[in-house]
């Protein structure tokens, strides 16, 4: 196996949902990486913080999934961090962090020669490039937009970042599924793949209602996990301008290069580094992280202080989000993916409990197949979560559970979570101790 298989061997695996067994690696990583894409944007649309934060997520996320991703736009000065970017020129930024994602697979500053499968504008940027599909993106605070190209409009978010990155997550799912398409001949169902991967030409993706209130101050936030939706979550949260919070990262395991086509953070040269530590570092600035290399189990909290009140758990280990909800933390938000969706979900007192949502173990032995994009958005709807409820925004009951497939984008789905009368962790045997504590 190539170095540039073993990185993509994620992302290979979900593929294989799709086409025969009888296909190689070699025509899946051909769709991966002959998919071309143009990210533009003019003066006037990369200057502000959420339009830089849209343009490098894009790129990131397009890139960890293999395809050519030429760059267009001025070389600005970032405004604020870009994590695992350093400080400085944008260009210079993005050059260095495509030699240290993908083995092979770099950023290309400039104008492509030939045509493009895709070309993705910045608000009304003109596009100047020979393209088979243009579509334009564009965001609010909260509240990511995906716009024909007939319909230019000035980018539009100022300050709060989530909205940009919904943004980004839309255009990079329209690259993928340009990959998908490649695959048609070889599908399972022809019908179904060219359904799931239908072009979206306008959407308007919603993480919250537009007067929800901005927050800076996290506070204290454990993660339990530091993999690919936890990088999702804290590479979220780092776009926020002078945020701040503190706690640990918990993970027991080594960064690999199967990691890096969907760890945000991560970059080749953090592979064969223990992950907490990885992530700790890259952050930096006010999010500040101890990492605490160890499994979490409920025996571990009598050896540490116990849990913050705000919990993340990023695992798809469904019993060690049981024992994260049984140790009884006052919010706690979930973050998980199945195949080609992302879900999240947030749970306190009152509500539906994590052993409520998911009342039975699902074990696997082998690799979980995921992608990019897929991660990502799992982290982005449990970053949305988390900033809604620091903000002491009230989230409906009727919300508290999301589920989303990124490249149908137009359909997500939300619910309640309902108590189970037979739930270990709500409904405790009568007389024992935690008979009264809160979900």
């Amino acid at each position: 196996m190539t170095l540039l298989a073993e990185s993509l061997s994620r992302t290979l695996l979900l593929m294989r949902d799709e086409v025969g067994p009888e296909i190689g690696n070699s025509v899946l990583l051909a769709a991966l990486t002959n998919t071309r894409v143009a990210l533009i944007a003019d003066a006037g649309n990369i200057a502000s913080h959420t339009a830089q934060t849209a343009f490098v997520t894009a790129a990131m996320l397009m890139a960890r999934s293999g395809h050519q991703v030429f760059l267009m736009a001025p070389d600005v000065m970032m405004v604020a961090p870009q994590p695992p970017l350093q400080s400085g020129a944008m260009f210079d930024q993005l050059a260095r962090l495509g030699k240290e994602m993908l083995p092979g697979v770099e950023l290309v500053a400039g104008e492509p020669e030939g045509e493009v499968d895709l070309a993705i504008g910045l608000g009304d940027t003109p596009f100047n490039v020979r393209a088979r599909r243009r579509i334009r993106l564009n965001a609010e605070a909260w509240a990511g937009i995906i716009m024909r190209e007939e319909q230019p409009r000035p980018w539009n978010a100022a300050l709060w970042p989530l909205g940009a990155l919904a943004a980004a997550g839309l255009g990079a799912g329209e690259a993928f599924k340009i990959a998908m398409h490649k695959l048609l001949p070889h599908a399972l169902s022809p019908e179904n793949t060219a359904a799931r991967f239908a072009n979206t030409d306008q959407v308007r993706f919603e993480l919250a209602p537009p007067d929800t209130p901005f927050c800076r101050d996290l506070g204290e936030i454990d993660c339990v996990s530091g993999g690919a939706i936890t990088n999702a979550v804290l590479y979220c949260l780092a776009r926020i301008p002078a945020v701040t919070a503190k706690g640990r990262i918990i993970e027991p395991d080594m960064a690999g290069l199967s990691n890096l086509n969907r760890y945000m953070l991560l970059l080749r040269s953090g592979c064969e580094t223990p992950k907490a530590h990885d992530l700790a570092q890259t952050l930096g600035g006010g999010l500040r992280f101890q990492p605490l290399t160890q499994r979490y189990e409920p025996a571990l909290l009598d050896s540490t202080a116990p849990l913050a009140p705000t919990v993340v758990v990023g695992v798809d280990h469904i019993p060690t989000r049981w024992a994260v909800q049984q140790a009884m933390p006052e919010w706690l938000v979930i973050g998980a993916t199945t195949h080609w969706s992302a879900m999240a979900s947030f749970h306190s007192e009152g509500l539906g409990c994590a052993h409520c949502l998911h009342n039975e173990d699902d074990p696997g032995d082998g690799p979980i197949p995921t992608t990019a994009c897929v991660s990502f958005w799992a982290g982005l709807l449990t970053a949305a979560y988390l900033a809604r409820h620091v903000a002491g925004h009230a989230i409906p009951a009727n919300e508290q559970q999301a589920y989303v497939t990124p490249f149908r984008p137009e359909s997500p789905f939300y619910s309640a979570v309902a108590v189970r009368l037979d739930c270990p962790t709500c409904q405790p045997p009568p007389g024992s101790a935690s008979q009264n504590a809160p979900a």
